[in-house]
């Protein structure tokens, strides 16, 4: 199973675009992509950014922007240094959610918090909110041992199994980098029911083993003048390698300028 991963478009049509057309021209056969949240959230082009995510069925997490548009949080979750970056970025929440249609906001509202993603015929299967898969696994496990005694043995899957969420199985602000901390990657791990953790939110790429499992950070689509995305082979090992696409930051700024969305966005991501 071959899947590329994005995340964190934040409203970035132009970097959108560019992305999707690096991802169509690798090489090799991809069963599908899907994306680890933050759909909207700070650029200029909501609507369309949705849009594409719809048509191409590309499947989607929940992330803390889509959260706060979608649903009328007080904040994004986001910590920030002063109080004029957080009412510019509340601001940018407010728009998007205006500026949103009335069914763009329906599809936010329905996006799963997780995603397992599974071989499936010629694509990929894919099961929506399935944190919960370790108690009914547990109670089918139960069942069959009782019916079967020491005769039951649980299968053993030759694929890994893959779970996709924005920024942690706990929170979708709390952010998992490289660099996290040994020790919470162990709680992690011992919850997720899942060998591969593909987040993103923490704008970084990075691949991590840990307490079996395989942590897969995914830098942002929304990134400075480049476009961020992994290309995730799972078997029974774990392939990761990380792509770029340049796109054109100019266009992103003006789009930013004549959007409605407060000026001090375009300052922001003219200087990262």
């Amino acid at each position: 199973m071959r899947i590329a991963v994005i995340s964190d478009i934040r409203g970035n049509l132009t970097a959108l675009q560019s992305v999707l057309t690096a991802i169509d021209s690798e090489e090799g056969r991809l069963d599908g992509i899907v994306c680890a949240g933050d759909v909207v959230g700070l650029g200029p082009h909501p609507n369309e950014v949705v849009e594409v995510f719809r048509e191409r069925n590309i499947e989607v997490v929940l992330g803390n922007y889509d959260d706060a548009v979608a649903f009328d949080r007080l904040s994004s979750g986001r910590d920030f240094p002063d109080a004029e970056s957080e009412e510019v970025d509340n601001a940018a929440v407010l728009w998007t959610r205006q500026t949103l249609t009335s069914e763009n906001l329906t599809y936010l509202q329905g996006l799963p918090r997780d995603i397992r993603v599974l071989p499936g015929g010629a694509g990929v299967a894919i099961k929506r909110n399935q944190q919960d898969e370790r108690a009914s696994e547990y109670r089918r496990t139960f069942f069959l041992r009782a019916i079967m005694g020491g005769a039951f043995r649980a299968p053993v899957s030759a694929t890994k199994r893959v779970l996709v969420v924005h920024g942690s199985t706990r929170a979708l602000n709390e952010f998992i980098r490289g660099d996290t901390a040994h020790s919470i990657l162990g709680v992690l791990a011992r919850d997720i029911q899942a060998d591969v953790l593909i987040t993103g939110h923490a704008a970084t790429n990075f691949r991590r083993d840990a307490h079996g499992v395989t942590f897969v950070g995914v830098g942002p689509v929304d990134g400075l003048g480049t476009a961020h995305y992994a290309i995730v082979n799972v078997g029974s090992e774990v392939d990761v390698t990380f792509g770029e696409a340049q796109f054109d930051l100019q266009q992103h700024l003006q789009a930013l300028r004549h959007s409605g969305l407060p000026q001090e966005l375009a300052t922001q991501a003219a200087n990262g």
